[in-house]
């Protein structure tokens, strides 16, 4: 169930296989496209807590909507242009102008799907403050994102909603 999106090895026996350029200082990375945060796609090396909680909103999206965020894709570009779409957050793009990769996003014109149209064709009761808590992992700013103690506060207020709705039923 849960895949961070995004680890590293640095075996022998890969280490022939890939060039240094191609191996980076943490190694050769193997990962899910998918659960990637933006700034890892573009070009971000520190990697800490925020890529997790990134990881994380992803799969708390799928879990509310029984479908991923994210079709599959196939190359770091095509992830970008998939969070630019479906998470809009154009206002949010100065945060990826010190990126290795980020100055061409920052005048992105890709036209955003409605990330909230996408959680209504979901009915249920609480469905809303999930998808609130996902939204909120999926920042672009990095520094925007919850930490793991405010991803729980986000968890526990939309538990409370969904007992509430259910209890008022």
């Amino acid at each position: 169930l849960i895949d961070f999106g995004l680890s590293f090895t640095d075996l022998p026996s890969h280490r022939r296989k890939r060039s240094q350029k191609d191996r980076g200082n943490h190694g050769i990375a193997y990962g899910t496209m998918r659960y990637l945060a933006i700034e890892v796609c573009l070009g971000d090396k520190s990697f800490g807590q925020p890529m997790d909680i990134w990881a994380i909103g992803c799969i708390v999206f799928e879990l509310v909507t029984c479908v991923p965020l994210f079709s599959e894709p196939k190359q770091n570009a095509e992830m970008v242009q998939h969070c630019f779409q479906l998470l809009g957050q154009h206002d949010k793009t100065a945060c990826l102008d010190s990126l290795p990769r980020g100055r061409p996003w920052l005048k992105c014109t890709l036209r955003p799907v409605d990330f909230w149209s996408r959680i209504r064709c979901v009915a249920g009761p609480g469905v809303e403050a999930y998808a609130r808590l996902a939204y909120a992992m999926l920042n672009f700013d990095q520094s925007d994102r919850p930490d793991i103690h405010g991803c729980f506060d986000l968890w526990a207020a939309a538990r409370h909603q969904l007992k509430e709705s259910a209890t008022s039923s």
